[in-house]
């Protein structure tokens, strides 16, 4: 078993761009998001892009597929159990403030998803509160996608950067 992961992950092979896609996916999905840091992406690329397996824009592509992907499941996830997490006891009890986020959400999206894709702390829960928002799908698709081009130019800069130093 060891033998066939060790030689999957040989240089130059396909699995270890599918690799920088799953880290992207994991770091932003709801949930998982908390506990996978960015640093696994960040030194995991730099180690890609200084050992020349990839070129420098296919590892970015690969992160970007990534957390697209994350983004949009952690909506989705929100977008289809808000009514059940709208009518839990917690939210019930500070509905005023709820709706207040959600009105905030609303008026102000796309500095609000932006912000969240480059805050590592809120990166995994700003989709699900998105989603739990009603935030229409296209609008949501359309901030994100601007969100996470920005977020992976910026994983760009710093693997260059890093590599550079």
């Amino acid at each position: 078993m060891i033998e066939y992961l060790t030689d999957a992950f040989q240089a130059g092979s396909t699995y270890l761009l599918i690799l920088i896609t799953a880290l992207a996916f994991l770091e932003c999905m709801f949930g998982i998001g908390l506990f996978v840091s960015g640093i696994f992406l960040l030194s995991t690329a730099t180690a890609f892009y200084l050992g020349g397996e990839y070129p420098l824009w296919q590892i970015t592509l690969a992160a970007l597929i990534g957390a697209i992907v994350g983004d949009h499941a952690g909506y989705f996830i929100g977008r289809y159990s808000g009514p059940t997490l709208w009518r839990h006891r917690f939210i019930l009890r500070h509905e005023e403030k709820a709706r207040k986020v959600q009105r905030w959400l609303q008026t102000s999206a796309p500095l609000t998803i932006c912000l969240g894709r480059l805050v590592p702390a809120v990166r995994s829960l700003t989709p699900v509160i998105a989603g739990l928002s009603d935030l229409a799908p296209r609008r949501f698709m359309l901030i994100d996608l601007f969100a996470c081009a920005l977020w992976s130019t910026g994983l760009s800069l710093l693997v260059s950067g890093i590599a550079a130093i």
